[in-house]
């Protein structure tokens, strides 16, 4: 039988499924070409991470010019080159680079403290320094560094004196340690040493022409000179000077870095006294009366009675001061000088010479009324103690004198007068006559030193 035109031999697929395997073998192709690329693609990965650590090398980096060498050299240029800069600035501005990187960090740390203001004490080391040294003539530079630099202004006075004759070893043995203990910081002294004129006495500690630094002196009358003794010193003081300091010398500060506060504080107040507390030692050392320095109870308002104060003792001021005020009231005879001086720096202070003496309170209105708007309430005190030590001084007659000046009519205009050297003595000679004797009377059980 003859076979249809329909037909398919045998083993021959339809159209249908001819375009159903031609569909299937297309779509398998896809999928391995899907396949290849995703190969192909897994295949860069891997070359890439080849590349990658192959890159890892610095051969690689310096051919991609990620780490080449050129860039290393320019880096290396610009640097040397900042550096040689910044050292030739330096080198050319080195005492004023020293200055403010050593020396003010320095004066920062060591005096970063204020006693009575919140200031910082550099800016008033700037002050100092640079106020005393700049010569305007030729020069506007400040050439100094540090307060060490100015030691050598601030001049120590320490005066000494005998009324009666007699000398006490002890005493001139403290004042020749106290001296040596100055010249160990390189302060200056002046040691203005009196003795009774027209007397037997001979000078201990002050040799002729040895000015400044050893004055010799005489005592018209028995009387506390102390100040007076300042004076004169400061009157003869031919040398350049910028502080002025008065300090017994059978004392010793405890704080090692008082000179350096003192002068700090100095530039900012009118008057600095140079403790806290007076340890008052007994002859064995091994006890001490305290007492209050005057400034301290004044600015925190600790007052607690005239014997529990110590009034003067050991100031510091500066020249500028000194000048403006003439000098430091030193007629005071009857050993209250420092009672008026701190007076003077707290005028609120209610003293007892109102009370008790009023003809010699109102004698000393005409130097407080000038010398109050010059200190103008300005005053300090260091964090320091000073110990006193022991030696045989009779105890100052201060109310029997008293007495004689108010029963006489005391009068300082004229009473007292000066000599050639400013020191003082009594005109009127029936006061003078009495201070002696009372003198002579209290201190008649021990010899009478100061």
């Amino acid at each position: 039988m003859k076979s249809s035109s329909n037909e398919r031999p045998k083993g021959q697929s339809s159209p249908k499924q001819n375009q159903g395997l031609n569909n299937y073998a297309l779509k398998d192709k896809l999928n391995h070409i899907e396949d290849k690329d995703q190969y192909e693609e897994q295949e860069l990965d891997v070359s890439q991470t080849q590349d990658l650590t192959i890159n890892s090398s610095p051969e690689k980096y310096l051919e991609q010019g990620k780490f080449n060498e050129k860039q290393i050299l320019r880096k290396r240029e610009k640097y040397f080159k900042f550096l040689f800069w910044f050292l030739s600035i330096l080198l050319v501005f080195y005492p004023v680079a020293k200055e403010i990187i050593f020396y003010r960090l320095k004066d920062v740390i060591i005096f970063s403290y204020s006693q009575t203001e919140s200031h910082s004490t550099s800016q008033y080391t700037q002050r100092v320094l640079c106020k005393i040294l700049t010569n305007q003539e030729t020069s506007s530079f400040c050439k100094s560094y540090t307060v060490a630099d100015v030691i050598d202004l601030a001049w120590a006075i320490a005066p000494l004196y005998s009324c009666r004759g007699g000398i006490d070893e002890k005493l001139y043995n403290l004042h020749k340690n106290f001296i040596a203990y100055l010249s160990g910081y390189g302060i200056p002294s002046i040691q203005i040493e009196a003795i009774k004129l027209n007397s037997n006495q001979e000078y201990q500690i002050a040799r002729p022409n040895r000015e400044p630094y050893e004055m010799q002196s005489y005592i018209h009358n028995c009387s506390y000179m102390r100040e007076n003794l300042l004076n004169m010193a400061v009157h003869k003081l031919n040398l350049p000077w910028e502080y002025i300091m008065w300090i017994d010398g059978h004392q010793i500060l405890e704080d090692p870095l008082w000179i350096f506060k003192a002068i700090v504080l100095a530039e900012k107040n009118a008057a600095v006294q140079l403790f806290t507390f007076t340890r008052r030692l007994n002859p064995y050392n091994t006890s001490a009366h305290t007492q209050r320095g005057f400034v301290s109870a004044s600015l925190h308002d600790l007052f607690e009675g005239f014997n529990t104060l110590d009034y003067g003792n050991a100031y510091i001021m500066r020249r500028e001061i000194y000048q403006k005020i003439g000098y430091i009231l030193d007629d005071c005879l009857a050993n209250d000088c420092d009672v008026t001086f701190d007076k003077a720096l707290d005028p609120s202070y209610k003293w007892t010479l109102d009370k008790w003496f009023p003809n010699y309170s109102y004698s000393l209105s005409e130097w407080l009324n000038r010398t109050i708007p010059i200190f103008n309430g300005s005053r300090a005190y260091l964090k320091n103690d000073i110990y006193h030590f022991h030696h045989q001084s009779g105890a100052f007659p201060f109310f029997e004198i008293h007495k004689v000046f108010e029963w006489s009519g005391f009068n300082r205009t004229r009473d007292l007068e000066r000599d050639e050297n400013f020191a003082i003595y009594v005109k009127n000679s029936t006061i003078a006559q009495f201070m002696e004797n009372c003198v002579k009377q209290v201190s008649s059980a021990r010899e009478y030193e100061k």
